[in-house]
């Protein structure tokens, strides 16, 4: 397997730790992933903006993690070469995935938006072998023909959703676990050397702040949040301490497991984002969805392999 390399070391720690804390880092973060996703639902149809909603997720942990930063050290350099790391992995994986969910969302149950993101396993291992990061596999082959036919079942049938009008921002959803595989791939591959994931994580955000505050104050989707804070306030506050935590365990699951690992994060998402719409939205799903959430699952299967193996 051809992994490329920065400077002298692989973009997976070879000192990977515990493969039970990998898989708990895991739990942990699709747990919460999965609940910002009936989150920014619930924001969304409140009439939030958006690009004005991800605007705190990327600011408001660059505030809350501050003083952190000041005195843990070990930030990366700032060179021009990290600095286009982060504005690049930032508009894909950030702006592009998220904002697009958030437009989407407004508009599809949550439970089935969780099920679309879960294919970003499945899309982030067919880029690792376009890529030669990967070999591949006749039994991960088969994994991503039973995920895609999964994504399948949820588009094609006219009963799978609950309203036929839906199909098309189902396609449009598609986007965001292909942004997060690009992400995926590109974070591993070009990760600056030197720094800590909280440092890679804190200046991600960092640049995504830089690139929003022009288009959201020029635009006016700007969303004040000051006391006495409502419903809305305090779920937007919600997504501040989830993204305050949620990109260090980003870069410290790539660190010690990769990219293909990383991304069964899917598995998680899917479970609790089901869950989370059922509880909060009342959702039901059809049969065709059922189907296709037990396609994807043995597509994560076959293509999923243990950390130290990543």
């Amino acid at each position: 397997m051809a992994v490329p390399q920065e400077s002298s070391t692989s973009p997976v720690s070879r000192a990977a730790g515990s493969p039970l804390l990998v898989l708990g880092l895991l739990l942990v973060l699709g747990t919460m992933w999965g609940g910002t996703v009936a989150l920014a639902k619930f924001v969304m149809t409140a009439g939030v903006s958006p690009i004005g909603y991800l605007f705190w997720q990327s600011l408001g942990p660059v505030i809350v993690l501050c003083p952190v930063m000041l005195k843990r050290g070990a930030v990366p350099r700032p060179t021009f070469r990290n600095i286009r790391f982060y504005m690049i992995l930032g508009a894909i994986a950030l702006v592009l995935a998220n904002t697009n969910l958030y437009l989407v969302l407004a508009r599809i149950p949550a439970g089935v938006a969780a099920v679309i993101i879960t294919t970003s396993t499945l899309m982030t291992y067919a880029l690792a072998v376009a890529f030669r990061m990967e070999r591949l596999e006749r039994r991960r082959a088969v994994g991503i023909f039973c995920g895609f036919a999964g994504a399948l079942l949820i588009l094609l049938p006219r009963t799978s959703l609950p309203s036929p009008d839906m199909a098309g921002w189902i396609a449009l959803a598609f986007l965001t676990p292909l942004a997060y595989a690009i992400g995926n791939i590109f974070a591993a591959r070009y990760r600056p050397s030197g720094g800590s994931s909280l440092g890679h994580a804190y200046f991600l955000l960092v640049a995504v702040s830089v690139m929003l505050a022009p288009l959201v104050l020029g635009t006016g989707h700007f969303y004040p949040l000051l006391p006495p804070f409502d419903l809305v306030d305090l779920a937007v506050i919600a997504q501040i301490a989830v993204a305050s935590i949620a990109y260090f365990m980003f870069f410290e699951i790539l660190r010690r497991a990769g990219p293909v690992y990383f991304s069964q994060v899917g598995y998680v998402i899917t479970v609790t984002g089901i869950l989370w719409g059922m509880v909060f939205f009342g959702e039901s799903h059809s049969g065709w969805v059922w189907g296709a959430v037990a396609l994807i699952f043995a597509g994560l299967a076959l293509i999923g392999r243990r950390p130290a193996a990543a």
